[in-house]
C-alpha cells in the first residue's frame, strides 16, 4: 500500500527552495523566496534564513541585506545575537551599516512596547559599536561611524555617552553631527535637535 503523500506547504517549499542542497547561489535566484518569506515569518523563517547567512549561501550582497533585514523583522534575543555576529564577518559596507541600523531598530521598537534589551545584550551590543567607532579605529568608515553615532541614541548607558562624546572630534562633520544628534536624543528623549537649534539661532538673529 502506497503511502500518501503530503501536499507540501508553501512555506516549506520557499524554506526547501531557500536552503537548496547547500551550494551558494547568485544574484536576484532566491528573490522571489526572499519575499513569500516576508509574509510567512516565524520560527521556521528564522532558522532557514540564519542556516543560509551561516553557510554563507548568499553570495550577492543584495539578497543578503534583504535577508538581514527579514532576519532582524522577526526579533527577539536569537537574532540579535545573529546580527552580532553577522557584523563581525559582514564584508559589505553597505550591509554592515544595514546591521547596526537594525540594532538600532529592534532598541527603538521595544523601548515603543515598554520593554529593552537584556542588560548583556546592550552591553555586547554598545561595546560592539564604541570598539567600531573609536578615533583609532582606521578601518571603518565614515559612514559607518555616522551610523553607529545614530544608532547609540538608543542605548542609554555611560558606555553610549563616553562614546558619542569621543565622535564630537571625528574628523567627519557628518559623523560629528549625528554625536550631536544623539547626545540630544538621549538627554531629552526626542528627535527635535534640529528644530531645537535652529529655535536657538532665530532667537539670536532676533535680538
Amino acid at each position: 500500500m502506497s503511502k500518501k503523500k503530503v501536499k507540501e506547504t508553501d512555506e516549506d517549499k520557499c524554506l526547501r527552495i531557500l536552503i537548496g542542497d547547500g551550494k551558494p547561489f547568485q544574484e536576484g535566484t532566491k528573490d522571489n523566496v526572499l519575499s513569500c518569506l516576508e509574509k510567512i515569518g516565524g520560527e521556521k523563517t528564522f532558522n532557514a534564513i540564519r542556516e543560509a547567512l551561516n553557510k554563507k549561501l548568499f553570495l550577492d550582497w543584495h539578497d543578503r541585506n534583504r535577508a538581514i533585514i527579514l532576519l532582524s523583522s522577526l526579533g527577539g534575543e536569537q537574532v540579535v545575537d545573529m546580527l552580532l555576529n553577522l557584523l563581525k564577518e559582514e564584508k559589505h559596507d553597505y550591509n554592515r551599516e544595514t546591521i547596526i541600523g537594525e540594532l538600532g531598530k529592534i532598541q527603538d521598537y521595544l523601548i515603543e512596547q515598554g520593554k529593552e534589551m537584556s542588560a548583556t545584550q546592550q552591553q555586547k551590543v554598545v561595546l560592539r559599536f564604541c570598539r567600531l567607532l573609536s578615533g583609532g579605529n582606521k578601518e571603518t568608515d565614515w559612514y559607518i561611524r555616522c551610523a553607529i553615532a545614530w544608532a547609540l541614541r538608543f542605548f542609554k548607558c555611560e558606555m553610549s555617552i563616553v562614546a558619542l562624546e569621543t565622535a564630537l572630534s571625528d574628523e567627519m562633520e557628518e559623523v560629528r553631527e549625528d554625536a550631536k544628534k544623539s547626545l540630544f536624543y538621549l538627554e531629552h528623549g526626542c528627535d527635535e535637535y534640529d528644530l531645537f537649534h535652529n529655535k536657538i539661532k532665530k532667537r539670536q538673529s532676533d535680538k
